[in-house]
This record gives structure tokens, sequence and C-alpha cells, in this order.
């Protein structure tokens, strides 16, 4: 499962997706404890989760501005990379449920060649195996958050489709991916990919 690779592709341990999930998925900054009782999972393993996400850069603590006896957590622009990765992923090994929950209803495909797809034909075309990643390497992600609910990132990929016979040829791209956050959850609303010749 992509979630399982991204954690171990970070030295996070299992549960940290988890984790990240909830915090991303908050309507409002939630507090150790409130992820704990939301997961399910003893404390005192939310902080030892929640300390790895912080050393890897993906989530930080803050005082709550309403009531300053309380620390709350919040995704970091690195966070936002780790979701973007983990959408690559579902998209490669074929993670249908993972890839819904990460595209928007709306959410709009522009190839390199310019047709634009939907979620559900582009989602569709993976689900059958019309489209089939064998690849998808992003460079380092560049984000850009505007305000709580509003976040663009780009990076430079290399990919490769396969051509029917389960190889393809490598090429590159930049992608431009345009992040909302729709409670209670950041979605991918728009992809813009431009060939590098």
């Amino acid at each position: 499962m992509a979630a399982e690779t991204w954690a171990a592709d970070a030295s996070l341990r299992r549960g940290c997706f988890g984790v990240l999930r909830v915090i991303e998925r908050a309507s409002t900054p939630l507090s150790q404890r409130e992820v704990s009782a939301l997961i399910g999972i003893d404390a005192s393993d939310v902080v030892d989760l929640v300390d790895r996400l912080e050393r890897a850069g993906f989530v930080r603590r803050r005082r709550d501005e309403e009531d300053r006896r309380r620390n709350v957590l919040e995704l970091t622009t690195d966070g936002l990379r780790a979701i973007e990765r983990s959408r690559l992923r579902a998209l490669v090994e074929r993670d249908i449920g993972l890839a819904q929950q990460l595209h928007a209803p709306d959410f709009q495909l522009v190839t390199p060649g310019g047709r634009a797809f939907t979620r559900e034909e582009y989602l569709g075309k993976i689900e059958r195996g019309a489209l089939r990643y064998l690849r998808w390497e992003p460079g380092a992600i560049d984000v850009r958050q505007h305000g709580g609910g509003l976040a663009v990132l780009r990076y430079r990929a290399t990919l490769e489709l396969d051509a029917g016979d389960g190889r393809g040829t490598p090429f590159e791209c930049w992608h431009i991916d345009t992040y909302e956050r729709n409670d209670p959850q950041w979605q991918v609303v728009w992809s813009q990919a431009t060939a590098v010749s």
C-alpha cells in the first residue's frame, strides 16, 4: 500500500501516515490527546509518532491561540509534500481508494499534449489499466501555501508509462498541482503537466 511505502521511505514507524492524515483532515487544529482518541491508539504511542513526524518536518506543535495551556498540531509544507508523494505512489500502485481520497471530485488533469481529464476519467483509466504508470519519481517539490486553504506544488519528475508490454520509455515533465483544503482534508483540484524537451 502507498501509505506503508511512504512511511518506510521517510524512516517513519507504521502509523505515522495515519496520524498525518488525521491532522490533515481536521477542520481545526488538534491536540495529541484528540489525535489519540480519533485513531484509537494509546496517547504515549501518539507522542512517539508525532515526535517522529515533527523530526521529519511534516508536522509542528504550536500553542493553541484560544487556550494557551494546550499545544496543537499542524501540517507543514513538508507534510503537503508527503501527501503529494503518497498521491503519486497511489497512482503508480493503482491504489484507487487512496487516489480518490486525494483527488477532489472536480479534479482536472491537463496532460502535456493538452488533453483534459476529469477525476472519473483519469482514475477510471488507471483502474482499468488503460493508463499504467510504471514510474513517477518527483524531484524537489516547491510549495507555496496561501492562507489555510490553498497550496500550489511545483516539481520536475521522471515518469514512465506502460506501452502495453510492461515496459516504457522514461520522460520528464514539470508538474504544477493546486491543492485546496476541502474540509476536512487537502485534495488536489488541478494538475498541469508540461513535457521537458
